[in-house]
């Protein structure tokens, strides 16, 4: 039985080809199977023209039917000289059948047919300063093609493995180039003015002029972005911490200059300023310089000049109280600006001169004292913003000296309200941690000696009223050695006598301003301390009629002098205070008319400084009728128990205290007029 499984048609041609089997069995035979494909290779999308061999047909022509390969359900079908599209690669088998008696086998040619993928070839650019590129092409295991082979029955494909064997590069300017091998580098360089272009590399098979095609745009050339080495800091360790600035393009590598060259340290990437540790030398013992160099794939280079280590002694000098500074000159290829040393993280020294290798930091210094430096070399470039800085390893040294130290300045004297002298001064640098104060009298014999733990001193034993002082000021620093004698200083000294007429005050004249006394000036001052008169005095002498006080506030007369200097770093100072009492005031009247016209209608007394009061009046038979205990109040009206009381003579007491205390005491009589 006739069947048509030897290849896949089509339900309908299969039943087609039976009934041109079966009604042309016993016809003339109708020629041989031959066709032939144009291309048989080819790349995707491929189309191929199929044409029938016609030297073997029949005189009058045929129609075959052919299947393509496809595998699908129109793969099979009758026509002539068909056009078969392919837009998958592989390898296909297309068949002819072609009518006749002759066995089925017989009448079936075959074609192979190459269909061949468009791999994209395994290409990168890199753009460079100088409107350059880099392409690189790796196809060495990416681009191999593997047609796989498939098994039709009878007949079989085996597997077919194809590469590209050469490459088409177009540049994009009109330039071009073929290269004949699978790994390669090429540099290109644009001339045409342009920023946009695209580099085409095309891959070929060597059995077909076709292959996949890689499209790189170059939109723009990137410049090597400036290598910043912005700063160089020998670590304890002896290490060199360096603070570097990554660009956005290129790569990046840091050398160190030895005695024969440049040595490559280490390469860079990441974006960005990076903190970078280098090992290779030991900086504590030995300068060390870097180089930072931008470079990119077409061998462009950019670099940074040397940024080299500096290193710093420190010596002390006992005889001089001082310290000596010394390092070797900066060996940078930055442009010098200058150094700067540092004293316990302090600047206190610039010295433009690159030359310079040595300092003396004379203080003032403490003995025994640890002091910490370290010196900056300051540099700069036109192409950096930032100043360039190199730091040395702070070294430590401990302050020697037999120098005797100044004496401490702006000594000052003065004296509180509780009468006691206080004395300040500028503490001198570094600070000692005790001074002696010298008690002395004017004519310069020690009374006492005292301590203090700081610049100011409060003389609680100074006794004014009864004789001047005067005071200095000395130190002993951590070495032993004793300051020198401050300047003496002799704080006002006041003193005053009352008579029944006036009060006279003298002074003794401040002593220790470098400028002397300005002005002395005469105060009144309140209980609670405050000022309540102030006149300037001519000499140092002042006198004041008790006539003038009496409207005093106060009983007590509170007295002192203030000098002002005529240097400006010094402040007013104070005498301690003299106190005067005024005599307490009271009155009473000897008559009162309790009559209601307004006019003495009580009977009250009248004084100042009355501090405790008590009032009694008596009758006759000495009962008290009135008693009060306010000096203020409105006193007696004449009445008793609400009832007026008779005219005549009553007797009255008063007791109580000034407002020093001291005690008060009255009696009298007072008429009561109707």
């Amino acid at each position: 039985m006739t069947t048509c499984t030897p290849f896949r048609l089509t339900a309908r041609l299969c039943w087609l080809g039976l009934f041109w089997i079966g009604s042309l069995l016993a016809a003339q035979a109708q020629g041989t199977p031959g066709f032939a494909l144009e291309p048989d290779f080819g790349c995707v999308p491929l189309s191929v023209q199929v044409t029938d061999d016609a030297s073997k047909a029949p005189p009058g022509g045929r129609t075959p039917a052919y299947d393509n390969g496809q595998d699908t359900d129109t793969s099979t079908f009758s026509a002539v000289d068909p056009v078969f599209y392919y837009d998958a690669p592989g390898v296909y088998l297309v068949k002819q059948l072609v009518d006749g008696t002759a066995p089925l086998a017989e009448r079936i040619a075959r074609r192979r047919l190459v269909v061949l993928d468009t791999v994209v070839p395994n290409a990168q650019v890199a753009f460079c300063e100088g409107n350059r590129v880099r392409l690189t092409v790796d196809d060495r295991d990416d681009a191999r093609f593997l047609l796989p082979g498939r098994d039709y029955g009878t007949y079989a494909v085996g597997d077919t493995t194809l590469v590209y064997d050469q490459y088409r590069i177009r540049w994009g300017d009109g330039q071009e180039e073929v290269v004949q091998k699978r790994q390669f580098v090429l540099t290109h360089t644009y001339n045409d003015g342009k920023f946009d272009h695209t580099v085409q590399v095309q891959g070929l098979y060597s059995v077909s002029a076709c292959g996949g095609t890689a499209r790189l745009p170059v939109r723009s050339f990137q410049a090597l972005a400036w290598p910043a080495l912005n700063r160089a800091a020998v670590q304890a360790d002896g290490s060199v911490l360096l603070q570097l600035q990554v660009g956005i393009t290129g790569r990046y590598r840091l050398l160190r200059q030895t005695a024969n060259g440049l040595t490559a340290l280490d390469t860079l990437a990441n974006e960005g300023p990076q903190d970078y540790a280098s090992t290779a030398i030991d900086a504590r013992n030995q300068s060390a310089c870097f180089r930072f160099e931008a470079f990119d794939v077409c061998g462009n280079t950019l670099a940074s000049p040397n940024l080299c280590t500096t290193r710093l002694t420190a010596t002390p000098n006992a005889a001089q109280n001082s310290i000596t500074l010394s390092w070797p000159r900066d060996q940078s290829g930055f442009a010098f600006r200058h150094y700067t040393i540092y004293r316990d993280n302090r600047p206190f020294a610039t010295l433009p001169d690159r030359d310079q290798t040595s300092f003396v930091d004379t203080g003032p210094l403490q003995c025994g004292q640890r002091y910490q430096y370290h010196l900056v070399v300051t540099m700069t470039y036109p192409r950096q913003t930032a100043e360039i800085e190199s730091h040395s390893l702070p070294v430590e040294v401990t302050a020697q000296s037999t120098v005797q130290p100044e004496p401490v300045q702006q000594v000052q004297a003065t004296v509180n309200l509780e009468n006691q002298v206080v004395l300040s001064w500028r503490a001198p640098s570094p600070t000692p941690s005790a001074y002696q104060i010298r008690q002395m009298n004017p004519a310069g014999k020690l009374l006492t000696l005292f301590t203090a733990g700081g610049p100011a001193f409060t003389d609680q034993q100074a006794d004014l009223a009864s004789q001047p002082y005067c005071y200095e000021v000395l130190f002993t620093d951590t070495c032993g050695n004793v300051s020198r004698t401050s300047t003496r200083v002799c704080p006002i000294r006041l003193t005053g006598d009352r008579n029944e007429t006036s009060v006279r005050l003298t002074w003794t004249e401040y002593e220790g301003w470098p400028g002397g006394a300005q002005q002395y000036f005469v105060e009144r001052i309140g209980a609670d301390g405050t000022v309540l008169d102030s006149a300037p005095a001519n000499g140092r002498s002042f006198q004041e009629s008790l006539d003038d006080l009496l409207d005093a506030e106060e009983q007590v007369l509170r007295y002192r002098i203030r000098a002002a200097p005529n240097d400006n770093r010094y402040t007013d100072s104070y005498s301690n205070l003299v106190t005067f009492r005024l005599p307490y005031r009271i009155y009473f009247p000897t008559a009162f008319t309790p009559n209601g016209d307004g006019l003495n209608d009580t009977f009250h007394g009248f004084g100042r400084f009355v501090e405790q009061f008590t009032l009694r009046i008596f009758d006759r038979w000495g009962e008290v009728v009135f008693q009060t205990n306010d000096f203020t109040d409105a006193g007696w009206d004449g009445t008793f128990r609400g009832m007026p009381l008779p005219p005549g003579l009553y007797p009255y007491t008063v007791s109580g205290t000034d407002e020093t205390g001291r005690p008060l005491t009255l009696s009298g009589k007072v008429q009561l007029i109707r």
